[in-house]
């Protein structure tokens, strides 16, 4: 009876010591994003600890458009990734099985973050004197394609007229430079960064001159990631929300940390505008900018809010 009750006793003891290494080990999640302020929810959650209470390690792979981290997303390179919404809906339209897991950044009236911008000498001073102009975007067929098209439609330009290159937004200051292009559609905290050298102008915040709210980016997993490793969303989620509240509740100290991850001077992080944040995928919203890609017939098929958003996310 005594060697039966230390078998067991070894036997709990065994099971104990497996159950406690797994809870304590740590997932890694390689994560697919650009190196802006769109990211400070992630930025946070790693210097503030929220990933590593939940057990969970976070990787970065920069990619650059959210075309590409969507691409990554879907070869399973990566397993969360950064998008904004434009290239989600499209994919989704193709066929790839991606969803929204969460919100991101939204640009309001009192947090700007993208421009275009052109050259201090330039002799554009409008949006209609950019006819026969060489405009760098971050992506084509993404938010801001899809704005650039609504704005021409604004002032009546033929946009047939603008040619349009494919730039990653760290390279655009030195394309502007350089005179391969005449104008560039920054993002924070590049544009900070262009005009507080004093060679570069705002020439319009080409978001707000359209919408008081855009939803800007989200992050994005495939359904079959989730199916397979809920347990670990579940666990990314909560983290997440913990960073998304100490971003809305502490600007100042969320500067010095966005700081860390662009490598903004001290000067440049006080003068950087950024966005606000939001925990969810607002579905009204979504669903309107995917009536808006439909009117343009973006879209191969038709597709909902409804089925873009993972179930932690309605």
């Amino acid at each position: 009876m005594k060697k039966i009750f230390i078998l067991l006793v070894l036997i709990l003891s065994i099971s104990y010591w497996q159950c406690t290494k797994q809870s304590s080990e740590m997932t890694m999640i390689k994560l697919g994003y650009a190196p802006i302020a769109d990211a400070a929810q992630i930025y946070v959650g790693i210097e503030k600890g929220y990933f590593a209470e939940n057990r969970l390690k976070i990787q970065f792979e920069q990619l650059g458009s959210g075309a590409k981290i969507l691409e990554a997303v879907g070869a399973g390179s990566v397993q969360i990734g950064l998008s904004s919404y434009v290239p989600l809906i499209l994919a989704r339209a193709a066929g790839v099985d991606l969803v929204a897991i969460s919100g991101g950044a939204v640009e309001d009236s009192t947090h700007w973050e993208h421009a275009y911008v052109v050259k201090s000498d330039s002799k554009i001073t409008s949006i209609k004197d950019i006819e026969d102009k060489t405009l760098a975007l971050n992506g084509l067929r993404n938010i801001d394609h899809l704005l650039f098209q609504e704005l021409m439609e604004k002032y009546n330009i033929d946009q047939t007229k603008i040619r349009l290159v494919e730039i990653p937004f760290p390279r655009m200051e030195s394309v502007l430079q350089s005179g391969e292009v005449d104008i560039i559609a920054a993002i924070e905290p590049f544009v900070t960064r262009a005009i507080s050298r004093g060679n570069y102008r705002v020439l319009t915040y080409n978001y707000l001159e359209l919408y008081k709210k855009v939803p800007v980016a989200c992050y994005v997993a495939k359904n079959k990631w989730i199916e397979e490793n809920n347990d670990v969303l579940t666990r990314f989620i909560n983290a997440f929300n913990k960073a998304t509240e100490f971003c809305l509740a502490h600007p100042d100290s969320l500067r010095e940390i966005i700081g860390k991850y662009t490598k903004l001077s001290s000067d440049e992080l006080q003068k950087i505008s950024l966005p606000t944040f939001s925990f969810e995928t607002d579905k009204v919203d979504l669903q309107g900018l995917i009536d808006r890609m439909q009117k343009r017939n973006m879209l191969s098929r038709k597709v909902s809010a409804e089925e873009m958003i993972h179930l932690y996310n309605k």
